[in-house]
């Protein structure tokens, strides 16, 4: 014990080299230790302008999205991913889940941020803290739609209205696995409406063909071989003819969410865990031949896309009163 004093003594002794070095030189070589690893960490990071598309798009995606008020989120998607590949509904269904599960963004630290330049495709991966999370992993493809060529690293801050001149490709948010973080479970049938109602309409074109490219693939595969032994099948159960003039009137009877129950691992029910299965609506159709029908749809969703997974036309049953005459005898019958 006697030692140590003795050593710690002498560590403090300004009077003696080994003191003043410790007392004097000691403290500024743990400044300069953290100032480098200060200067490690910042080489890390990326430049603000590379982070600020993704910050862009997150802001919107969770001011929450509802039909005629999401207007300036769906502007940034690309007018391409918006006609085949993603539907507006479910990136609505993702920003009311984004909101509930994770709240807004708060932070996006540059030292996680990984980047990749494709061509024209930025692709940007971070960790994000929200509100609610914290190191969300979050990955968006974006495009520069101002046609520039530069890397974003190479730019300097962007303004607030150049910011906004990109179009996002792709994205996914991968919250921790511990988050119950089903997208079906925000999903709003009435949001799905137009594109029932399309396929609807197409469905009676002749031939369907673009009626076929809004089905299922599994579905697709089945009649993009045959649409037209599909045209003359649906002709027959309206009674129109080839030439008969087609005038699609259809009025929505009834949209509903189809719910499945989640299993745990016993493989018992959980119902208060039910995530939807799709949409079924229900439209019946009239001045497509002699018969009004009736049009079963079941929408079913995979990633960002709505699909026609199923669907059924029917013949709507004559309920009206028929006579019928006996030609021989004049004997009138009443059907009805």
């Amino acid at each position: 014990m006697s030692i140590l004093n003795e050593f710690v003594g002498l560590l403090f002794d300004v009077s003696s080299p080994a003191g003043t070095i410790f007392v004097f030189v000691f403290p500024w070589f743990g400044v300069l230790l953290y100032y480098l690893f200060f200067l490690t960490k910042r080489v890390k990071e990326v430049p603000a302008a590379v982070v600020e598309p993704l910050t862009h798009f997150l802001d919107l995606l969770t001011e929450g999205a509802s039909s005629g008020y999401d207007k300036r989120l769906m502007n940034l998607f690309h007018p391409d991913l918006l006609a085949a590949a993603v539907h507006r509904g479910v990136v609505r269904a993702m920003a009311r889940c984004v909101c509930t599960k994770l709240g807004k963004p708060v932070n996006i630290p540059r030292d996680t941020v990984l980047v990749n330049y494709d061509g024209e495709n930025n692709h940007i991966i971070a960790l994000v803290d929200f509100e609610k999370e914290q190191q969300v992993k979050c990955r968006m493809t974006w495009r520069d739609c101002a046609g520039s060529k530069d890397k974003p690293s190479q730019r300097g801050p962007l303004s607030a209205e150049v910011r906004q001149q990109f179009h996002v490709m792709a994205f996914r948010i991968e919250p921790h696995k511990k988050i119950n973080f089903f997208t079906e479970k925000f999903l709003c049938a009435e949001d799905f409406i137009p594109f029932a109602e399309k396929f609807v309409e197409q469905l009676f074109d002749r031939p369907p063909v673009a009626a076929v490219e809004m089905m299922h693939p599994s579905l697709r595969e089945k009649h993009i071989d045959s649409i037209d032994k599909l045209q003359g099948d649906i002709q027959l159960t309206c009674g129109a003819s080839a030439d008969d003039p087609v005038n699609v009137n259809h009025t929505l009877v009834s949209a509903k969410l189809m719910c499945r129950p989640a299993s745990n691992d016993d493989g018992e029910s959980q119902t208060e865990e039910a995530s939807v299965g799709g949409i079924e609506m229900i439209f019946r159709v009239s001045g497509v031949g002699r018969r009004d029908v009736d049009v079963n749809l079941f929408l079913t969703f995979s990633g960002l896309q709505c699909t026609v997974a199923c669907y059924r036309v029917a013949a709507v049953p004559d309920t009206r009163t028929q006579v019928i005459v006996d030609c021989e005898t004049g004997e009138k019958t009443f059907i009805g």
